[in-house]
């Protein structure tokens, strides 16, 4: 398992891969400005690994360049507007609990993706399909 610590947080990779060097940077900077002890959920995926687990056909895992994460303690709401408000990722998105049946555990993403500029999404399911959400 890869840790690494900060001032004021750290963060758990665990076993996921993050290839980007920059979002690695910017998840310990966000540790290290809230304090959080952040798990690394979810990392890089090949297209079919990416598909198999409800992922959108352009997501940022498939680059390289997007982590899920969860805080022990902390709301994920929390954590998805302070990241937001970090300014430190292009896109973080909530992920709240959904009592359906192959919804997405609760988490949140953030990513470094180019087209967007510090963006702030919920993700939904309306109508038995996901949805996201400005925020």
């Amino acid at each position: 398992m890869e840790e690494a610590q900060g001032q004021g947080g750290s963060v758990d990779f665990g076993n996921y891969k993050i290839s980007s060097s920059e979002l690695r940077d910017n998840l310990n900077s966000f540790a290290d400005q809230t304090g959080y002890n952040i798990t690394v959920v979810g990392g890089d995926r090949n297209a079919a690994r990416n598909a198999s687990v409800g992922g959108s056909k352009g997501s940022r895992h498939i680059s390289g360049d997007a982590a899920d994460i969860v805080v022990r303690g902390s709301s994920n709401r929390d954590v998805a507007i302070q990241a937001h408000n970090s300014g430190l990722f292009n896109t973080s998105i909530y992920y709240p609990q959904y009592n359906t049946p192959g919804a997405l555990l609760p988490h949140v993403h953030v990513d470094l993706n180019p087209g967007h500029d510090n963006v702030l999404m919920i993700y939904k399911i309306i109508d038995g399909s996901d949805k996201y959400l400005p925020w």
